[in-house]
């Protein structure tokens, strides 16, 4: 026989690199196949509109990602447990129960941000919410937040009038793991962030804050706000016993990096002064000083210490990367002189007036630029802001968002228009490469809502319409019956309680169709 050949075996070639295609696998390249991690960092970002209440997210959707996929489960529900909501008050009641049932889930709680008024003020069915039982129950907790309503832009006097709710004493054993005779002991908080009230202090004196404040799950803050706290306490400290404590209490926190004081006129020379000698081993990375009407930028003051300028020079300041100062009327744009020399990222800025802004030395390092509601300028002072800004754009590659919002009261509308040509082009020029560039001239503060010409228009009609009441009167229906009989409509006056009302009807060679509505003279 004749002997077998072998089986010839093709040798294929590899594609060439170029030629080669990269095939989609679904179980490779799907949401489910992201980490854990991951996944929930995009969830929070989905979940939270900029709107939102306290960065409350949003339940239907989270709990719509939950029964999804069995992967978006997990970190779904995670992110629910994170921050929840507690309005309306049926709410955080719920949450409390759930949390009897399954004190499990109290690890997930990250975050708690309680409206005094009402879940704490009232009562639902006879019981009231229990804030230490809830912080017995959520373990995981390591921000937590007494707000109200008025703790917001505009702030007015009324706002700094005393509550009936004050911080409980049995709050400070619950934060330490202490609870009732009846409940065990748990191991105590390890909080990250806290905001002291003046409204909700009550009898405690400053000196007893900084006793709380020594306690251990408070030793671990890296974040700390203050509002509505006086330069004279409920007891009536003077003579600048307050600023001591309040510099006590924050440089007693190693930890400590983020500060912010908020409708405070405890913000002076003389804590200033204070916070630059005792604090001088904190390295800050944010500081927010909101509507504080003694905070200056210089140190020409007919009190002694440092202003703002001179602060942000000090030693707690060198790491600065974030500075808000909003609503401080004695306090200009000259401070920015002293950021040169820190790793500055982000300004923003809120309505005060400008001074000397020829000596602007913008920082290099900056990142975010948010200067909004800028009353009381003038459009030289402008000019000079603008220019200052521009001459620095080459130094500041880094830049991302831009946001100026100005204004001015000396030139009318057409100046203003060819004003904001000019500059807009300008500044969006000279920082081509950001993500985001605007800049507004206004003469006063536009509503919030602003419209178009065409939105006054009859066919445009959407804010005629939503102004004017729809109430039908039984004459604009008889008339209406008339003029489907062939009627054509003239204008009636109707008398209703002694009051004569104005009907309009229009004939159907006007407008077929349209409804007859009263409008009161």
């Amino acid at each position: 026989m004749p002997p077998r050949k072998k089986p010839r075996t093709e040798t294929t070639k590899p594609a060439s690199s170029s030629r080669a295609r990269t095939s989609y696998n679904p179980s490779k390249h799907s949401l489910a196949s992201l980490p854990y991690h991951v996944l929930s960092t995009i969830l929070i970002h989905a979940a939270t509109t900029p709107a939102a209440l306290h960065d409350w997210p949003s339940p239907s959707f989270l709990l719509s990602c939950a029964t999804l996929c069995r992967t978006l489960h997990d970190p779904a529900i995670a992110v629910l447990y994170r921050n929840p909501p507690t309005l309306p008050p049926t709410r955080a009641h719920r949450l409390l129960n759930t949390l009897r049932e399954r004190p499990g889930l109290g690890r997930k709680i990250k975050r708690l941000v309680v409206e005094v008024d009402p879940l704490l003020t009232t009562k639902l069915g006879r019981v009231a919410w229990d804030v230490c039982e809830f912080v017995l129950l959520a373990r995981g907790l390591q921000d937590i937040q007494f707000a109200h309503e008025v703790d917001k832009p505009p702030y007015r006097e009324e706002s700094r009038m005393k509550l009936g709710w004050r911080y409980p004493d049995a709050l400070w054993d619950a934060l330490e793991g202490r609870g009732h005779a009846e409940q065990a002991a748990v191991e105590g908080l390890r909080l990250r962030s806290w905001k002291w009230s003046g409204r909700f202090i009550g009898s405690l004196s400053f000196v007893d804050i900084g006793r709380i404040n020594g306690l251990r799950s408070f030793s671990t803050l890296t974040s700390i706000s203050l509002i509505y706290i006086d330069t004279l306490d409920v007891r009536g400290l003077g003579d600048g016993l307050v600023e001591k404590n309040i510099a006590g209490l924050v440089s007693s926190l190693p930890d400590l990096r983020d500060i912010k004081f908020e409708c405070s006129s405890i913000v002076n020379h003389k804590l200033l002064t204070l916070l630059s000698t005792s604090a001088s081993h904190l390295k800050l990375r944010e500081l927010r000083l909101i509507n504080c009407p003694l905070l200056e930028a210089s140190d020409c003051s007919s009190e002694p210490g440092l202003g703002l300028t001179s602060f942000l020079q000090q030693p707690p300041c060198r790491s600065l990367q974030v500075l808000e100062v909003a609503s401080c009327r004695f306090c200009p744009l000259t401070f920015i002189a002293a950021l040169s020399s820190t790793p500055l990222r982000h300004i923003l800025r809120g309505a005060t007036p400008l001074s000397d802004s020829a000596l602007i030395a913008w920082p290099a390092t900056l990142r975010s630029i948010t200067a909004t509601s800028l009353r009381m300028w003038s459009s030289g002072e402008c000019i000079a802001f603008l220019s200052s800004l521009v001459d620095a754009a080459p130094r500041m590659q880094h830049m991302k968002r831009v946001s100026i919002w100005c204004m001015l009261t000396d030139i009318d509308w057409r100046e203003r228009a060819e004003f904001r040509e000019k500059w807009s082009e300008g500044v969006g020029a000279a920082f081509g490469a950001a993500e985001k560039v605007e800049v507004r001239f206004d003469n006063a503060r536009p509503a919030e809502q602003l419209w178009r010409e065409g939105d006054f228009l009859q066919d445009g009609g959407s804010v005629l319409a939503r102004a004017m009441p729809r109430t039908r009167t039984r004459a604009a229906k008889r008339v209406r019956a008339k003029r489907g009989a062939g009627v054509t409509g003239k204008r009636v006056r109707v008398g209703s309680g002694g009051a004569k009302r104005k009907v309009v009807v229009l004939s159907e060679s006007e407008s077929e169709g349209d409804e007859e509505y009263n409008d009161d003279d």
